[in-house]
């Protein structure tokens, strides 16, 4: 089947939104489209979603927001509420006030967002109550419970050792038939090439957006000198990843948001 035209995209758009409280931020609806795309007759596969137009965009996201702005020049729906980033919904529904998710304009490229997040994670530190300063060096297992434990203070349904091809060490979703919105690699001395390849698994199927705790400053560097612009997978030391721990269990729930863009 040939990449969905514009126009196949009219009947999800619709049924997304039509059974959505208050809406959906593009990016959230069209991971749910893909997400549930069997059920609606399309068959977006791995190459579709690497294929791009001669502008550079990626044929088929350009194509779902095509049709979004065809359905809102039709008036059947309205957005994006909020600015951009905000949530589109059914025109008429009535529906409970909707709160744009707070968003951040994160850069594409790994070294660039890397750079942002320890930034952060250094301020979210000061107002940490613990920062994990002092603390014997965590264990493979610690890390991946960290990771369950800041994913359930946040509101995720999370899974450890999940997933239908590889094992990922930790997984974030909204609900829990969703697709992951976060994948988690921890790697101690393991096989680094491994990790990699299940984290470009993750943003291939499920176009979720993948962080590599690594503990060792070698396998570091190699994950930076081996991760291409635009991978989605964001290296990650382990310090950094206490320190966000630390700040989570401190209350610092919306920065938290802010910085993994879920």
């Amino acid at each position: 089947m040939a990449v969905p035209t514009s126009s196949d995209f009219e009947q999800p758009i619709m049924a997304e939104l039509g059974t959505t409280q208050g809406g959906l931020p593009s990016r959230d609806l069209f991971s749910r489209i893909v997400a549930k795309q069997q059920n609606y007759g399309l068959n977006i596969t791995p190459q579709d979603m690497r294929q791009t137009d001669p502008s550079g965009q990626n044929t088929v996201e350009h194509r779902f927001h095509t049709e979004l702005q065809i359905l809102k020049k039709k008036g059947r729906i309205e957005g994006p509420i909020g600015g951009t980033g905000g949530v589109w919904r059914v025109k008429g529904l009535t529906l409970p006030p909707v709160v744009p998710t707070p968003t951040s304009q994160s850069p594409d490229d790994p070294h660039e967002l890397l750079v942002e997040i320890t930034s952060r994670a250094g301020k979210l530190a000061e107002l940490a109550k613990k920062t994990g300063e002092g603390k014997p060096r965590p264990t493979h297992d610690e890390v991946v419970e960290m990771v369950k434990e800041m994913g359930q203070i946040l509101g995720k349904v999370v899974e450890k050792e999940w997933g239908p091809i590889y094992k990922h060490d930790g997984v974030w979703k909204d609900k829990p038939y969703d697709s992951p919105r976060l994948v988690v690699e921890v790697c101690d001395k393991g096989n680094l090439d491994k990790d990699i390849a299940s984290l470009s698994w993750a943003v291939q199927n499920w176009l979720a957006k993948c962080i590599l705790v690594t503990f060792e400053d070698a396998d570091f560097q190699a994950a930076k000198n081996k991760l291409p612009p635009q991978a989605q997978i964001y290296p990650l030391k382990v310090g950094d990843m206490l320190t966000l721990h630390s700040a989570v269990k401190a209350g610092n729930l919306q920065a938290m948001r802010a910085i993994f863009g879920i």
